[in-house]
């Protein structure tokens, strides 16, 4: 088949390069990383997908193509509105709450973004970070005194979601009983659900939440500055009640969803990887630097950072046509052959799992409580079972069938059995992790 190298003066179409590659079923989700070198066998850095049956795409897996598209907001814009013009998704279609448009600063473009984009970043810079770290701590050391003495657990189910759903649910001002609501209507938008009964829950929900807040900020029962809602209800931007639902749509989708993949693949990377065992002195490495290498060789959200470009451009010697999606493989350009990475990822700067060089990226706010999650969290836990082990093979995990996120959707493990922690466990905590081998 033809490729952009063939022949360098010529640009081919993003269509002649070969069959579009499904990114949906169980061959890409059980070979991530087979697919993704037979993508570069056979495409190159940009590779025609599918995202859905008959929902065409492209995908980058090159790290200087993503950055070419990422750093140009302006022939590749996230509002998706005229391509769904152009081209409807079939009817019932279960992706299309993930790449709809939404008055929110990650599917908006140009004054509409800068506008919505403000009122995220002040929304989630009023959190004290010590504060947050203490919330982390406090709910951490709970959740382990849950399961402490029964020698298994669930680490989705039982710990990883459940932290990061209690942090981020006080964290925005909402009860446990509304936040779980939320949770359960993005659970299945994650899942590739229907668009209409995820919409029809997060806005009732998200409704009765800001109809409360708006009710005690004039009964001065609540501070301007109390919460995540709060500062979004009183920002200068004077959001309305539907923009302001959407805002925190994407304050619960970006914080829950992720944080947890992010949490459970660190954890997976862990307990497989010898390089996080012990040494003789009884040391292994921080917590951080394990984080760092997931962030790079296994980024919680795999696709995403949608485009629509508003003609036809040409990339790396490929024709991408106008209003056809463009997703970039955080995975993908991260592993990109021709970068010749080495395997020390401590503090990388370079990778594109917060959304590189894009005016869309991940809110440094956001990098900072999805950090303290994770990295808090994952001390606690292996500080309380420093003999924590898989209960299963790595390769029986079962993994989220979606084209942009393949998490863990279980991930069992085996402990001894101890007695709870105490409460101020956490308070002065601070080890490196510290697994037997």
């Amino acid at each position: 088949m033809p490729t952009p190298y063939d022949d360098p003066t010529r640009p081919v179409p993003i269509e002649e390069l070969g069959p579009p590659v499904p990114l949906y079923g169980r061959s890409y989700i059980e070979d991530q990383a087979g697919v993704h070198a037979r993508m570069w066998r056979d495409y190159g850095p940009l590779v025609p997908v599918e995202l859905w049956p008959g929902v065409a795409a492209t995908l980058v897996i090159g790290y200087r193509a993503a950055r070419q598209i990422l750093g140009d907001p302006y022939r590749f814009p996230a509002d998706p509105r005229g391509w769904a013009r152009r081209f409807p998704l079939p009817a019932g279609c279960p992706i299309a709450p993930m790449i709809e448009w939404r008055p929110n600063a990650l599917r908006s473009a140009g004054d509409a973004h800068t506008r919505y984009r403000r009122v995220a970043v002040d929304g989630l810079s009023g959190i004290d970070p010590y504060r947050l770290r203490a919330l982390v701590l406090d709910t951490a050391t709970t959740l382990v005194n849950g399961f402490c003495r029964d020698g298994t657990v669930e680490i989705v189910d039982r710990y990883a979601y459940p932290l990061t759903f209690t942090v981020l649910n006080q964290l925005v001002g909402c009860t446990p009983e509304v936040g779980a609501a939320v949770a359960a209507a993005l659970a299945a938008m994650f899942d590739a659900s229907d668009t209409a009964t995820v919409n029809a829950r997060l806005t009732a929900t998200l409704g009765g939440l800001i109809a409360d807040k708006h009710r005690d900020l004039r009964e001065g029962r609540l501070a301007p500055d109390g919460d995540i809602t709060t500062r979004m209800l009183t920002h200068p931007a004077g959001l309305t009640e539907q923009e302001t639902i959407h805002q925190l749509v994407t304050v619960y989708a970006a914080g829950i969803e992720p944080t947890v993949g992010m949490l459970t693949k660190t954890l997976l990377q862990i307990l497989t990887d010898p390089r996080y065992a012990v040494n003789g002195a009884g040391h292994g490495p921080p917590v951080a630097d394990a984080v760092d290498t997931m962030l790079v060789t296994g980024p919680p959200m795999d696709n995403y950072c949608l485009s629509y470009p508003t003609s036809s451009v040409e990339v790396e010697g490929v024709w991408l046509p106008a209003l056809r999606p463009v997703l970039i493989s955080m995975f993908g350009v991260n592993n990109d052959p021709s970068l010749g990475r080495t395997c020390d990822y401590s503090r990388a700067h370079w990778h594109m799992a917060w959304g590189g060089n894009s005016v869309h990226n991940c809110p440094e706010p956001a990098r900072v409580i999805a950090r303290t999650i994770t990295e808090t969290g994952l001390e606690i836990l292996l500080g309380a079972f420093p003999d924590l082990t898989l209960a299963c093979p790595a390769t029986d995990l079962p993994r989220r069938h979606s084209p942009f996120q393949l998490a863990l959707t279980r991930l069992p493990a085996r402990f001894s059995p101890g007695v709870p922690l105490p409460a101020a466990f956490g308070s002065s905590f601070s080890l490196r992790h510290q697994r037997q081998p």
